[in-house]
């Protein structure tokens, strides 16, 4: 049913998970002008142009999504990544922290905060940011793999080796973790 923006929504996830990100970025574009009230649809295609390197658009289809429910903490998220990309450093920052204050669970949002850290030479910061990423998502490798990292450049080795080595237990074969370590 290609007339139906649900379809079209979830095959947009589909072409993404299976690799293929520029036909998802059609088909969720072909979703968004079925439903242009989609929070979920302008979220998903930020993440899609997200990784495909399209920064300024993500950015465009977090926005989109935060006129619609200005509050939704995955838009603000997204809207936080795509700045960080765009190595707006503080804005991100700025959305991030928002998010956090809608779901102050949100683990990959304590995480885009440490990296934030890092990327400013704020080291405490981004270890105790990432700590609580860990907290929250402790089955990520990238995210133990990160918390090492903010560890270790804030000259607290032990504990980055502790990080280090539980990212390497849930992902042997992660390369930074196996780097940092």
């Amino acid at each position: 049913r290609p007339e139906r923006a649900y379809a079209r929504y979830m095959l947009g996830l589909s072409l993404w998970k299976s690799g293929r990100p520029g036909d998802a970025e059609q088909a969720l574009r072909q979703a968004a002008e079925l439903n242009p009230d989609s929070v979920r649809t302008w979220v998903n295609l930020s993440r899609v142009l997200n990784e495909k390197g399209e920064f300024e658009a993500a950015l465009e289809a977090a926005e989109q999504a935060r006129r619609i429910d200005e509050g939704h903490p995955q838009a603000l998220y997204l809207q936080a990544r795509s700045l960080f990309n765009l190595e707006r450093f503080d804005d991100s920052k700025v959305a991030v922290e928002q998010a956090l204050a809608f779901d102050p669970e949100y683990g990959h949002a304590y995480n885009l905060l440490g990296l934030i850290g890092i990327r400013c030479n704020r080291y405490e910061e981004a270890a105790e940011s990432l700590a609580s990423a860990a907290r929250f998502e402790p089955d990520l490798a990238f995210v133990q793999a990160n918390h090492g990292r903010a560890l270790e450049l804030a000259g607290r080795h032990d504990e980055a080796i502790q990080a280090f080595t539980a990212a390497l237990a849930i992902n042997p074969e992660h390369g930074a973790a196996r780097a940092g370590l």
